[in-house]
C-alpha cells in the first residue's frame, strides 16, 4: 500500500483555497470550504480513496471498498504537509488494558 501526502494550496485571484492529495496512483486537488486543518485533509485524502474505490468497482467489477477503504492514520510533517498511512486490518488491535482498568 502507499501513502498519501496532503498540501495547502493557497488562494490566488482565480481559485480559492485548495488542498491537493497526492500519492503513486494518481491525485486529486479539491476546495473543502466547510472543513478547515487537518479536518479538511482528511476529507480530500478520503474524497481521493473514494475515487479510486470507484475506478476499481468499474474496471473490475469489485465492490466499492477494499485497500483503500482501510483506516489511515494521519500526521503533519514540518514542512506543513500531511502524511496519510493505511493502517491494515492485520495489525490494528483493541485498546490495551495493560496498567488501566481490571
Amino acid at each position: 500500500m502507499q501513502a498519501i501526502i496532503s498540501k495547502d494550496l493557497p488562494a490566488t485571484n482565480t481559485r480559492p483555497h485548495r488542498i491537493k492529495a497526492t500519492c503513486a496512483r494518481g491525485s486529486l486537488t479539491v476546495s473543502i470550504h466547510h472543513l478547515s486543518g487537518e479536518a479538511a485533509h482528511v476529507e480530500a485524502v478520503r474524497l481521493l480513496c473514494a475515487k479510486f474505490c470507484a475506478e476499481d468497482a468499474k474496471q473490475y467489477g469489485t465492490p466499492e471498498f477494499g485497500p483503500w477503504a482501510d483506516a489511515k492514520a494521519t500526521g503533519q510533517l514540518a514542512t506543513g504537509e500531511y502524511v496519510h498511512a493505511f493502517i491494515p486490518k492485520a495489525t490494528r488491535s483493541t485498546r490495551s488494558t495493560k496498567g488501566g482498568a481490571k
